[in-house]
């Protein structure tokens, strides 16, 4: 599933960095939560054959994910802090969003609220829950915003990494995923319907349908983890099946073109009569039956497992560069181009570096605890 990560950060890229002329694309949004079916998927199978015997499995599955995510993500923020310094030597102030809304805003802002946000960048906690906060404009406080694209300040602008909200939200699943990927099939099904539930309550009779609700609230984007936690179980029992051998290079295939041709099928689907939202939803119905099939055929290729590598740091690292070459007028009209290609370069730099380096340390760490032998208490 490798190509198909990197294809879905690219995406990100261009919702990011601007559209490709004339070629509509995948909104950010759909991406994203496509990215947590994968994730669902990915988490289900190692908590299931991996994370099994071994002693304190709960703290060794998150001590390996928070190794996989942060280095990359403190590598990141450290290279933002010094084009900010950068930037301020050459162009007299930094022009990435970040530090403009602290420009703007740092005089009303409680120590508090300060305390806050510097935690929330330097740990990626609470970067989600700053989509239902803003300040209070008399004390400089949080409180709660139930839109955060009306509230008086958007918290969000004051992420350094702009993205890594995701990533936040992603390590709240990363918590709660050993307690529920492994139920039974109908017990999964039974929380993703209890997800939809509150998705439709809050929409229709709270009448909280903002992007905060509908994308960033957690308790209704489980729905999409638990979908790839749900694949994964279909693809255990596919496993040990004899299937044509036309069949999983076509469902790789078909996912792969579906993605890349999202932008248009959408519209025609919507010229058609479709609604936007079904038109989306056959996406992701699409990649939740294709996920098992998909894996089948990628599971083994190195290939598609290092291309897979790039995803996180393409994705965690694109928005910078995208600033870096808005401000010094790079690129012009095709600054996207310039943004997936840099960012690229710069995701292989930091995987070799960072990434590859980190694994290492996460397979001994694992092995060292799988040699343990289990207490017989």
């Amino acid at each position: 599933m490798g190509l198909l990560r990197l294809l879905l950060a690219a995406l990100v890229v261009f919702v990011h960095a601007g559209p490709l002329p004339g070629f509509p694309t995948m909104g950010g949004s759909l991406a994203v939560q496509t990215f947590y079916m994968i994730s669902g998927f990915y988490m289900a199978l190692i908590l299931n054959e991996k994370y099994v015997a071994q002693p304190h499995a709960y703290r060794l599955f998150l001590t390996n994910r928070i190794l996989r995510l942060l280095p990359i993500y403190y590598v990141v923020l450290s290279l933002t802090l010094l084009t900010a310094i950068l930037m301020s030597l050459t162009l007299g102030y930094p022009e990435l969003e970040s530090f403009k809304a602290l420009r703007d805003n740092y005089d009303r802002m409680a120590p508090t609220t300060l305390a806050f946000l510097t935690f929330s960048n330097l740990t990626l906690i609470g970067q989600d829950w700053l989509s239902f906060l803003t300040i209070d404009p008399t004390a400089g406080t949080l409180q709660f915003a139930s839109d955060f694209s009306r509230a008086p300040v958007n918290l969000n602008s004051f992420l350094l990494i702009q993205p890594a909200w995701t990533v936040s939200l992603e390590l709240t699943f990363y918590v709660v995923a050993p307690l529920l990927v492994r139920r039974r099939s109908w017990v999964v099904a039974g929380i993703m319907l209890l997800s939809i539930a509150i998705r439709w309550g809050l929409r229709h009779y709270i009448h909280l349908d903002s992007m905060a609700w509908s994308y960033r609230f957690f308790p209704s984007e489980l729905l999409y983890f638990l979908s790839g936690a749900l694949a994964y179980k279909a693809y255990r029992q596919l496993k040990a099946k004899r299937l044509p051998n036309w069949l999983c290079p076509l469902a790789i295939g078909l996912t792969l073109i579906y993605t890349c041709f999202f932008g248009i099928i959408h519209q025609e689907l919507t010229q058609l009569g479709m609604s936007g939202g079904v038109a989306s939803a056959l996406y992701r119905l699409t990649i939740f039956f294709s996920l098992p099939f998909v894996f089948l055929y990628t599971s083994h290729s190195r290939l598609d497992g290092k291309i897979g590598e790039l995803s996180y740091p393409l994705y965690i690292s694109h928005f910078l560069v995208s600033e870096i070459l808005a401000a010094w007028h790079v690129g012009g009209e095709y600054i996207n181009l310039y943004t997936l290609v840099v960012s690229l370069g710069l995701a292989y730099a930091l995987n070799r570096l960072i990434g590859e380096r980190v694994e290492r340390v996460r397979q001994r760490v694992f092995e060292r605890n799988t040699l343990v032998r289990p207490s017989l208490a």
